[in-house]
């Protein structure tokens, strides 16, 4: 899948296609529940229920991914400053 499909490209589809190819059924579909959360909030506005259902989640799968979603709900990759 790619953008030449113009109009009809489908980048939740596409998330969800390489997810599975990547990170296998049970994680892909957590992180296609959680993308926009993940992807658009960033991690300041997360309450701690939040953080805390997002640890519970990701810390019971044995993959490289769900310690990535681990790290950055721990603040491993916070940064500061103007990203402009």
């Amino acid at each position: 899948m790619a953008y030449r499909q113009g109009a009809l490209y489908d980048y939740g589809r596409a998330f969800h296609e390489a997810a599975m190819a990547v990170c296998g059924s049970q994680l892909a579909e957590c992180l296609y529940e959680d993308l926009s959360l993940l992807q658009d909030a960033g991690l300041e506005p997360l309450g701690v229920v939040e953080v805390e259902r997002l640890r519970a989640r990701y810390g019971g799968i044995d993959h490289e991914a769900a310690q990535e979603v681990l790290g950055f709900v721990n603040g491993k990759y916070s940064f500061a400053g103007d990203m402009s």
